[in-house]
């Protein structure tokens, strides 16, 4: 593995630096593209930290290896017209979540093992946690909002990767 950056948020940079012996969130392709699949890789073990602390379980902050997947190197991006890199999105992410109130050790690390690799990490919509008080949206009425999705996701078939698929239709309208 390779290091390559350790946040310390919301508490003291001590030098210390998380490693896969403490806690550990995998971002790959499937797990680092959305908003909803990278928020409950962060969210589900953020909830478990704050839950913890509340009960007076922790006291002091934790540590989280997030290993992330050779494929999101820089200067990677999600789709060529986006502003940011992948790798950029993820640390906005990282350093604009509210932190839970123990604080946390950040490491990001890259991974080229083959074994990690095989490791799958499951996602669910179910565990949403918020932005730093900045970034949330303060409401103004009683509605909601719809956006499409993008167009590559709805002709997705069950266990295609995404990649593959934009791939695909690339070289159908390039022939």
């Amino acid at each position: 593995m390779i290091e390559l950056d350790t946040f310390y948020l919301d508490c003291d940079n001590d030098g210390s630096k998380a490693t896969i012996d403490d806690e550990i969130i995998k971002l790959d392709p499937s797990t680092a593209r959305g908003h909803g699949a990278t928020m409950s890789q962060f969210g589900e073990l953020y909830f478990k930290i704050q839950s913890l602390y509340d009960m007076n379980l922790i006291t002091k902050p934790r540590k989280v290896a997030v290993l992330i997947d050779r494929q999101i190197r820089e200067p990677y991006k999600w789709k060529k017209t986006n502003e940011w890199t992948a790798l950029q999105s993820i640390k906005w992410l990282i350093q604009n979540l509210q932190t839970p109130s123990c604080g946390i050790i950040l490491t990001m690390y890259f991974y080229d093992d083959n074994s990690i690799e095989r490791v799958q990490q499951s996602w669910h919509a179910g565990m949403i946690w918020p932005l730093r008080k900045e970034f949330q949206w303060v409401g103004g009425g009683d509605y909601i909002t719809f956006c499409d999705i993008e167009p590559a996701l709805l002709e997705r078939k069950k266990g295609m990767v995404l990649e593959d698929h934009i791939q695909y239709k690339e070289a159908i309208s390039n022939s």
